[in-house]
């Protein structure tokens, strides 16, 4: 079911640039997973999605690929890295 939306630039994932640089998303173990170069004034916003969500919206995608198989082919990508490390629950 659908969760209650966040106002833009309510929560903690909202940033604004004070200055030029670079926005780097480090996980625990120090890697980086996302770099952004920014200007003064910018705004990054970092998303979540939980798991929750993704199996919901990818049963719906099956549904209604086997409920319409002529209108088109379903079709999806998953990341290399994604089928060989599982991701635990946050």
């Amino acid at each position: 079911m659908a969760q209650k939306a966040e106002e833009y630039g309510s929560h903690d994932k909202t940033f604004i640039a004070p200055g030029n640089g670079v926005v780097k998303v480090i996980d625990t173990s120090g890697a980086v997973l996302l770099e952004q170069a920014v200007e003064p004034g910018d705004i990054f916003r970092m998303c979540q999605a939980k798991d929750e969500a993704i199996r919901d919206w990818v049963k719906l995608a099956v549904t209604r690929a086997r409920a319409a198989p002529a209108r088109r082919p379903s079709s999806g990508w998953t990341p290399p890295a994604a089928t060989t490390r599982r991701s635990s629950p946050r």
